[in-house]
């Protein structure tokens, strides 16, 4: 009996699709209500999108390909060389210099407590790694390079609302002979920016105290939640900013399967380095068409002696200081084991 149900209805949906009605929209059969609720259900998620992740993850890389793309079609490696060079932090500290990506905690980045998901923390923190290098890291790809992630750490404070304004600030928390750990602080500017002032002041107070092993890695305490407000890495908090959450990736650069020191990566493109010293950077990647470098890149780091290294006079006295403060801060924060 069922089965002759079925078939029943299979014989008048395959009439149905061979009438004069199969070519007719349902459209106008829509009530109007029904359609401007479709209509704002796609507006709403319109990030979700296929694609939508990856126009927004990629947007810093197609500005800077658009940009400079119509040149490229008829200049030469070298010439593109020399555009990125304009845009490499000279000079700058990796620590304090802090790369911010705004956005907004939107429905469909939300989940049902009304807000922003964990998951979405992840999502854009891969938005800002991505920009971070863009901006920061402009010579890594072009010289051979790649950057691998290995693992990631997040530390929630409070939730941020659903569609709230934040943003996400980014800079290098610490290094050691293989490993760069960036950190991400997402943070919010309430209105009531006097009470957050308030909170950010008492928090920066704090002190942090570690252990200091035998073997020279930190003893770190249990993982605890940084006060809200506080600036445990990097360059101070804007006034009135309210600390969410901090992330943390641990990453290493790459050229093939060979890991390439964090200071000489960073130093090649310019971070830490005086104009005079990028420069002599510069006479090495033009070298050979590129070739001294990557072969520096790949292992040559290692032959050169230790008074000569100047990827590491580079990043000494104040740099180091910066650093080790903010390895410490890492083992306190994040509370896993890292090296000074």
């Amino acid at each position: 009996m069922a089965a002759l149900t079925i078939s029943k209805l299979a014989d008048r949906l395959d009439a149905f699709a061979r009438s004069q009605w199969s070519d007719k929209s349902i459209l106008p059969y829509i009530p109007r209500p029904v359609k401007w609720l479709l209509l704002i259900l796609l507006l709403v998620n319109i990030k979700g999108f296929p694609l939508g992740w990856h126009l927004r993850i990629f947007r810093p890389t197609i500005y800077a390909r658009v940009y400079h793309g119509w040149r490229d079609l008829w200049d030469s490696k070298e010439q593109r060389l020399i555009r990125l060079t304009k845009i490499c932090p000279i000079g700058k500290s990796p620590i304090t210099h802090e790369t911010v990506f705004r956005t907004r905690a939107t429905p469909d980045a939300s989940d049902f407590n009304l807000h922003l998901s964990n998951s979405s923390y992840a999502m854009t923190f891969d938005m800002i790694r991505v920009k971070y290098v863009t901006e920061n890291l402009p010579l890594v790809y072009p010289d051979g390079c790649w950057i691998a992630l290995g693992g990631t750490h997040y530390v929630f404070s409070r939730e941020i609302p659903v569609n709230a304004p934040y943003e996400i600030r980014l800079s290098a928390g610490g290094w050691d002979h293989k490993w760069i750990y960036t950190v991400a602080r997402y943070v919010t500017y309430p209105k009531n920016t006097k009470k957050s002032k308030d909170k950010s002041s008492e928090s920066s107070k704090q002190q942090i105290t570690l252990a200091q092993t035998p073997g020279g890695s930190i003893a770190p305490s249990p993982a605890r939640s940084p006060p809200p407000g506080s600036s445990w890495f990097g360059a101070p908090l804007p006034p009135g900013a309210v600390l969410h959450c901090t992330a943390v990736a641990r990453c290493c650069f790459k050229i093939g399967r060979i890991t390439i020191p964090p200071t000489l990566a960073m130093a090649s493109n310019g971070l830490g380095m005086t104009p005079e010293g990028f420069a002599k950077v510069q006479e090495l990647r033009f070298k050979d068409n590129g070739k001294s470098i990557r072969k520096l890149y790949s292992g040559g780091w290692r032959d050169v002696p230790l008074e000569e290294r100047w990827w590491d006079k580079a990043f000494g006295g104040e740099l180091e200081i910066q650093r080790t403060n903010g390895m410490r801060a890492l083992a306190e924060t994040v509370g896993i084991p890292v090296y000074v």
